[in-house]
């Protein structure tokens, strides 16, 4: 056997520099830029410098340190930053530091200029890679960093990603020794991207051959030991887990180690530059068995070789690697098994480098990434956003972005580069084309590969594919059902008849924009439509699309044009708008636009949101007159003066809040002077349907309307693999008579961008993965509102509708119509949902009224009630934190007479296992849902009250509950249903039950559809059947409502505020219902939604 023994040119260069810290051969005459740091990994935080080197008492009070865009973007040639250069100590350094970002990561350079220059000057108009002349100062030293993308430029001595042998891109540097310049990139030795020398980053340590971060010393180069040269395959070997150990990093960093295992990934090729390897173990489950082997320039290997290999173990990135390895082919190898892993994954150190295969069937959550980098994440269950499904910095929302976190990995492609090609799937692993694509929400099952830490996140590296399902095919446009008349919000994505501004930079590419947006709005084929995203040029933009739009789409019969728009010339100040066009053979405009701006109310601050646009139309079928306003608010992205942004809201919610409140007001005055039926807000808001600008337009009167006719997991955009709305509509208390359906269009944002109509980041092979259809002309999907001016069909069942103002005079409304005095009470908090749901089949089973309270104090309208009823006994459900001392003696001072008892576990889930064992004593069956999430413990609840002899046991997500199984077996449980998905019960939690008892799970594909499963298979129904309605939104009705199930034998069906799914919409139909009980008052139920699809 021979030995590889692999010197990349980083190595052989940091030989020849190591310990070099005295003059130079050859020494700039003239201060240098001598080392700087611009990146390193993890947070930037003291870690970004520029160092100057000159001989000491050098004056440089007319110098700068001047920073240059090199990113192929608008802003390329210009000075990012300018600051006077550092002055210059005893030792010739001199040191200017940056706040965290102040230098830009990717393709920059760092000028040392004599003169002056200033921010967003443009230094080389011509981008030709020269400063241009007559800028006002004179270059002295330059170094540019250049990454990997097409079109980036640098000025000066240019250090690409490969130039010393690596192949990522530079974060910082050092000239060694110090002051060396002999204008080559050979100056200069790659810094520690660990961070190594700065303070903060205390234990971290350069790879041999690179330096360390040194501001305001000399220069200095880790020493490369050399492997020993008698090494065999027949040689002693440690295990690879004694290299990796059982911490975060290897034991050994430092030290020359000598492995031998199977080659279990090969990633020689595309940047890695290495491979990983695997042992058979050490019999520690502590320790992984694998580690990667950073080899630039080896002699290939293929996965199942086996491999001895001599080399430094250290860490990189925070993943353990061997560097400057001797490698010796010894054969073939066995290659191990590859380790299931399901998600969530309690601790991938102990896999790092190893063989995994993930056997469970795994939602595509986020692919921003494909295109460029060959990565898409990967989920349970596709994921919302935290403020999309609860109210933003609630434990609500904190429970979703924790259980996001952990139930996701990434997949990557084994490559480093960027915009490789081929393009891979993540599910088949064949080449990515547009007959072999995917989408968001498709499934992948059984992939395997490499589990490694990289780039600051575990990645998969695939190495066999998985079986690919594509789940969620294209949807033709959305079509309303029963609509006269519909309306579109669409984002054209920066449509620009000006090139290279923010739009398109090149003809062919404005072609390929406007072909794909062409063809959605008119597959759409809405009566009027609200633009977002294009050029504010004086209708320019505006006119070309139309014309484009009636090119496509031909005339009308008479002869006609398709489409027209409302000329409103520039609107506002920023580079985009928004506006409006319509089919003027289905509408006519009524009356001019009227524009909201910060003169006509400051609230509404038009140096972040776009103008509000509001037209009002007239509807030529029924002359029925809407207006439109179509709003673009402050994006999230950049912060607001004084606006350091809130948890799960983003930068400037304030500034949108503001809008919001300003728009309701504005179009309560008619601002279009035309009497209209009513007023709909569309467009791009900027804000998750939880947060606070969407709350304070539902306050002022305004429905959403994805959320009332698709309910709580409607969706319009993607963002880090969550699924959320940001694109609206919001209809008037005087137009929702009117409104038919809501639907959102899914035919951009879950497609990958590598097939929209940018030419940028691709190769040519990725760039003939295109076709003018409507799929991803957007990043953002439309939204459809249909509109219908006919009545309801006449009710024939009795509606009884109870509707306080609040959830607690709901609550008392219930029970004073369901219960005779001496009732006996349980109480139970009308604020935390646990304790009150497993409370609902046991007051039903009893025959006891259920009232709500809020934890501190004892309402009027309940102690009212209380009075009524005059129980005997009343049971106080949870402990003080559920419902307080003060609140029993409030009881007891209304019912002195009374026996007063509180059922109070260490948790939730005793608290409801001692609920059932006190009011079931043993039950041949039981439900089992979610304590952290209450839409299934909801549909739990209204149907066990119906049935009457089924209780309701909580449970945790990740794993059983003890006081769960225990009640199961003292109940002596025959049978269990557990409701809801992995994300709300794991698997290893059913596993669990199943130990004790016969578990079968139920998982619709939302709240709604789990409802109707559980009604379904639990209620068969019969003559007079009356049923419950509830809103699917939050549980106090629908807990007030189990009374009525248990009184009525009613099961409890949840709306969707004003509609009903389809799934629940069947269970109404085949159940028949005589008499129907509304549990909730608008704006949480409409009396009519039990009969009104959404």
């Amino acid at each position: 056997m021979r030995a590889r023994t692999m010197l990349g040119t980083g190595t052989v260069a940091a030989l020849a520099l190591t310990g070099l810290v005295a003059s130079p051969a050859v020494a700039a005459e003239h201060p240098v830029i001598n080392e700087f740091s611009a990146d390193v990994n993890g947070t930037d935080t003291n870690a970004e410098f520029v160092e100057v080197h000159a001989a000491p008492g050098s004056d440089l009070s007319d110098h700068m340190i001047v920073i240059v865009e090199g990113d192929s973007n608008s802003n390329q040639g210009k000075v990012i930053r300018a600051d006077a250069a550092p002055a210059v100590d005893a030792s010739g350094f001199g040191v200017l530091r940056y706040a965290t970002n102040g230098i830009q990561n990717g393709s920059a350079s760092i000028l040392l200029v004599q003169g002056t220059a200033t921010g967003g000057q443009v230094v080389d108009a011509d981008k030709d890679g020269a400063i241009d002349e007559g800028v006002g100062f004179t270059v002295v030293d330059a170094v540019g960093v250049r990454d990997a993308d097409a079109g980036d430029l640098a000025w000066g001595t240019i250090l690409d990603q490969g130039f010393d042998g690596r192949s990522a891109t530079v974060g910082g540097a050092s000239r060694v020794p110090d002051g060396t310049d002999t204008g080559s990139a050979s100056d200069w030795v790659r810094n520690a991207f660990n961070g190594a020398g700065i303070a903060g980053f205390e234990g971290a340590t350069p790879e041999p051959g690179q330096a360390w971060n040194s501001p305001g010393v000399a220069n200095r180069v880790v020493e490369v030991q050399e492997p020993p040269a008698d090494i065999t395959c027949e040689s002693d070997a440690v295990t690879i887990g004694s290299v990796q150990g059982s911490g975060d990093t290897t034991p050994v960093a430092g030290q020359v180690v000598t492995v031998r295992g199977t080659v279990v990934g090969d990633w020689q090729e595309g940047g890695f530059n290495g491979f990983h390897l695997q042992d058979a173990g050490d019999g520690d489950a502590a320790t992984s068995d694998a580690v990667f082997v950073y080899a630039p320039g080896a002699d290939a290997v293929a996965e199942g070789d086996l491999l001895t290999v001599t080399g430094t173990a250290g860490e990189f990135q925070g993943q353990t690697q061997l560097t400057n390895p001797s490698i010796l082919d010894c054969g073939a190898g066995t290659v191990p098994a590859a380790v299931e892993l399901e998600l969530p994954i309690a601790d991938e150190e102990r896999f790092e480098g190893m063989l995994v295969t993930l056997p469970q069937e795994l939602s595509i959550l986020e692919y921003f990434n494909f295109g460029r980098y060959g990565e898409v994440v990967l989920g349970t269950d596709r994921q919302m956003q935290p403020a999309a499904v609860a109210a933003p910095g609630s434990a609500e929302a904190a429970a979703v972005r924790t259980a996001n976190a952990e139930q996701r990995i990434t997949v990557d492609d084994g490559r480093s580069v960027q915009n490789a090609d081929p393009a891979i799937h993540p599910g088949n692993l064949a080449e990515f084309t547009l007959e072999n694509d995917f989408r968001g929400g498709d499934t992948i099952e059984g992939l395997t590969g490499v589990l490694e830490f990289r780039n600051s996140t575990w990645k998969l590296q695939p190495t066999e594919p998985g079986t690919y399902t594509a789940v969620n095919e294209r949807p033709a446009a959305p079509e309303i059902e029963g609509a006269s008349l519909e309306v579109a919000s669409f984002n054209v994505l920066n449509y620009f008849t000006t090139l290279n501004d923010r739009g398109a930079v090149t003809a062919e590419e404005f072609e390929r924009q406007e072909a794909k947006i062409v063809a959605a709005i008119d597959e759409l084929d809405s009566a009027i439509v609200g633009l977002l995203e294009i050029e504010n040029n004086d209708g320019v933009a505006l006119e070309t699309l139309v014309a484009a739009l009636n090119e496509i789409a031909g005339p009308n019969e008479d002869g006609t044009e398709r489409w027209a728009g409302i000329d409103t010339g520039t609107l506002g100040t920023d580079a985009i708008t928004t506006a409006l066009i319509y089919q003027p053979a289905l509408v006519a405009p009524a009356g001019a636009f009227a524009a909201l701006d910060e003169s006509i109310d400051p609230r509404f601050d038009t140096a972040y949101n776009r103008p509000a646009l509001a037209q009002s139309f007239r509807d030529l079928e029924t002359d029925r007159i809407l207006t439109v306003a179509v709003n673009h608010l402050k994006s999230k992205g950049s912060a607001c003066p004084g606006d350091e942004g809130t948890p799960e809201q983003g930068n400037c919610n304030d500034v949108r809040t503001a809008a919001a409140a300003a728009l309701a007001d504005w179009l309560e005055g008619d601002p279009t002077g035309q009497g209209a039926e009513g007023s709909l807000i569309i467009g791009d808001l900027n804000a998750y349907d939880h947060e606070d600008p969407i709350t304070t337009l539902e306050a002022a009167g305004y429905t959403d309307l994805l959320e009332e006719f698709q309910g709580e997991e409607a969706y319009t955009y993607v963002f880090d693999g969550q699924l959320g709305y940001l694109d609206y509509g919001l209809a008037d208390a005087g137009l929702m008579p009117f409104v038919a359906g809501a639907a959102a269009w899914h035919a951009n944002a879950d497609e990958v961008s590598l097939i929209d109509y940018s030419m940028a980041f691709k190769q040519p092979a990725q760039d003939a993965l295109f076709a003018p259809d409507p799929y991803r002309a957007s990043d953002h999907d439309a939204v459809v509102i249909g509109l219908a001016w006919e009545a309801l069909p006449p009710v024939e069942a009795t509606v009884v509708d109870y509707a306080g103002d609040d959830r607690y005079e709901t609550n008392a409304l219930v029970s004073a119509d369901t219960f005779e005095p001496g009732t006996d009470v349980v109480l139970a908090s009308g604020q935390i949902f646990a304790d009150a749901l497993a409370a609902g089949p046991a007051a039903a089973r009893a025959g006891e009224s259920l009232l709500l309270t809020p934890g501190g104090r004892l309402l009027d309208v309940t102690a009212e009630e209380l009075e009524r009823l005059q129980p005997e006994r009343v049971t106080v459900l949870g402990g003080p934190s559920s419902v307080s001392s003060g609140v029993v003696r409030s009881v007891l001072d209304i019912v002195p007479g009374a026996t007063v008892e509180r059922i109070a576990g260490a948790d939730r889930y005793e608290t409801a296992a001692l609920v059932a064992e006190r009011y079931f004593g043993t039950a041949e069956h039981a439900f089992i849902a979610s304590g952290q999430l209450f839409a299934d413990a909801v549909s739990a609840s209204g149907t066990a009250s119906a049935i009457g002899d089924v209780p309701v046991l909580l449970t945790p997500q990740a794993s059983a509950s003890p006081y769960t199984t225990a009640a199961l077996e003292s109940l002596e449980v025959d049978s269990a249903t557990v409701l809801g998905a992995r994300a709300s019960v794991s698997d290893a939690a059913v596993v669990a039950y199943r130990a004790v008892t016969a578990v079968e799970r139920f998982a619709g594909s939302d709240r709604y559809a789990t409802n109707a499963m559980l009604v379904e298979r639990f209620i068969a129904g019969g003559d007079d059947q009356a049923i419950a309605m509830a809103t699917g939104f939050n549980f106090p009705d629908a807990l007030s409502a189990s009374m009525v199930a248990g009184a009525h034998d009613a099961p409890v069906l949840l709306a969707a505020r004003s509609c009903v799914t389809l799934d629940v919409a069947e269970r109404i139909g085949e159940l028949d219902p005589t008499t129907v009980y509304n549990v909730g008052g608008l704006p949480s139920l409409s009396p009519e939604a039990w009969r009104t699809d959404c």
